[in-house]
């Protein structure tokens, strides 16, 4: 009962948030109006207009911070051009401020938006800038976020050796902060990480050893789906190693839940490997959609990254579904 009147409540102020002149608005508070924001964040229009109050609110008392906060909400709700825009405008604000998260944020959303349009070395130098700003100001969570991103353009270029170098300083950075918020999740793909790597570069042994990291942090935590990813990542290891048995074994172990908890994702694979077949199939012949997986993985570890079998990259279907990565709506929480 208290989460339905929790629920209509934020709904109320949402709907009170759209019918509220600019001066009743800006005699709200500031964390109001950020409230109001984020319940109407899906409304562009309604969003830029509390964004915008925001900001003038910040601007009358020259609080510099907040005006930087509210330029980057205004650019969550902006196309590609004008958000890069606001973006600038957020770091130009807080660029010699001592608030831990400015003006990182701004450089980590400016990466963001140049990767999701391609603009790959844009990304990547928004990404370092924000990773330098960071590591300055001790804010491991940012810096952690900073490195997955370098990390992303580095594997899409293919340079493995280099995302191998960014996959262990956030190992190291981790392990010197266990008390970080999200430890498991970040731990687990970190690890998971640094063995995609060490597959790509063909060292199926370090791979292993990263794997069976990850699959020992799953059995404490109890996380079955994480667990079973995990075993059936060690089996991509044991192929490169040449222990066919072995990594049929591991696929084996792991193929039903797979194909209990994910078959539309096996489904795809299976067909971008040409094979006809239905999931109701699926289930009746693991031992066939073990060998098609081990296909699968095959080409994506030998094929450079902009083959078709890039398009839909199992790994990062994997990590989307056993890590929380970093998106412009989570990211919004960090300040």
């Amino acid at each position: 009962m208290k989460k339905i009147l929790l629920a209509i409540t934020l709904i109320g102020s949402g709907v009170f948030a759209q019918n509220m002149s600019e001066q009743d608005l800006a005699n709200e508070t500031y964390d109001s109006l950020i409230s109001y924001y984020d319940q109407n964040v899906h409304d562009t229009l309604v969003a830029r207009r509390i964004a915008n109050v925001y900001i003038d609110k910040a601007r009358l008392e020259q609080d510099s911070i907040r005006m930087a906060r509210g330029y980057s909400r205004l650019s969550f709700v902006s196309k590609y051009e004008e958000a890069l825009k606001y973006l600038d405008t957020t770091i130009q604000l807080s660029k010699n401020s001592n608030h831990k998260n400015f003006p990182t944020v701004g450089y980590l959303f400016k990466s963001l938006y140049h990767y999701n349009n391609e603009a790959y070395e844009e990304s990547l130098k928004n990404a370092i800038s924000g990773y330098q700003y960071a590591k300055q100001k001790g804010n491991v969570g940012q810096q952690i976020t900073a490195l997955h991103q370098i990390n992303g353009i580095n594997e899409l270029w293919g340079d493995y050796n280099k995302t191998l170098e960014a996959e262990q300083l956030t190992y190291s950075l981790l392990q010197e902060n266990k008390g970080i918020n999200r430890y498991y999740e970040l731990y687990q793909s970190s690890v998971e990480g640094l063995g995609k790597c060490y597959v790509r570069l063909k060292k199926p042994d370090s791979a292993l050893y990263f794997f069976q990291k990850g699959i020992e942090r799953a059995l404490r935590a109890k996380d079955t789906a994480t667990y079973h990813a995990f075993v059936s990542r060690t089996g991509t290891a044991l192929y490169i190693k040449g222990n066919y048995a072995a990594a049929l074994d591991s696929l084996n172990k792991a193929i039903n839940t797979e194909i209990s908890l994910f078959p539309a994702t096996l489904y795809i694979i299976i067909t971008m490997l040409g094979v006809s077949i239905t999931i109701w199939e699926m289930r009746r012949r693991p031992l066939l959609i073990s060998k098609l997986w081990i296909q699968f993985m095959n080409n994506m570890s030998s094929c450079p990254p902009n083959s078709p079998w890039f398009i839909i990259d199992w790994q990062n279907i994997i990590k989307s579904r056993t890590t929380m990565k970093c998106s412009s709506n989570t990211s919004i929480s960090w300040y």
